[in-house]
C-alpha cells in the first residue's frame, strides 16, 4: 500500500506543479487546503481510501495563543489540511517541522508531532 499511496503523491504533485507553474514542492507551502483537494483527487482515480483531516500546526502560533478548537485555529488563519489512508499521512508538500520532511511530498507512518487534531476537527 505504500508504494501506491507514493505513487498517488507524485501524481498528484505533479497535477499540482503544473497547475501554479512552480518548480517545486516547496512553493506549494501554505496550500496545504488545495494541495490536499487534488491529492484526494487522485486517490480517488485509484480507488483507495482516505480521509481528509484539517487542524492546525504547532509553532504557528505562540504557547501562550494556543486555540483551544478547529474553530478558534480557523479564525485565527491558522489552519492545516493533511490526508490519512490505510495508515499513513499523506501530503504533497509536509508541513512537517523536520528539515528532511518540510515542504517535500511524503508518505509517513505516522502523524507528525507539530499537527494538531482539535475535538471539533472535520474529519471527511
Amino acid at each position: 500500500m505504500e508504494n501506491e499511496l507514493i505513487k498517488c503523491v507524485n501524481i498528484a504533485l505533479k497535477r499540482r506543479l503544473e497547475e501554479t507553474n512552480f518548480n517545486d514542492s516547496t512553493q506549494l507551502l501554505g496550500d496545504c487546503y488545495y494541495n490536499t483537494k487534488i491529492l484526494s483527487t487522485v486517490l480517488s482515480e485509484f480507488n483507495i481510501e482516505y480521509s481528509i483531516y484539517n487542524g492546525a500546526l504547532i509553532g504557528d502560533f505562540a504557547p501562550d495563543e494556543k486555540p483551544e478548537s478547529f474553530k478558534e485555529a480557523k479564525e485565527m488563519g491558522l489552519v492545516h489540511y493533511w490526508i490519512e489512508s490505510n495508515g499513513y499521512i499523506c501530503e504533497i508538500s509536509s508541513e512537517s517541522r523536520k528539515d528532511e520532511e518540510m515542504g517535500k511530498p511524503v508518505v509517513l507512518s505516522s502523524r507528525p508531532e507539530n499537527y494538531i487534531v482539535f475535538k471539533d476537527s472535520e474529519i471527511k
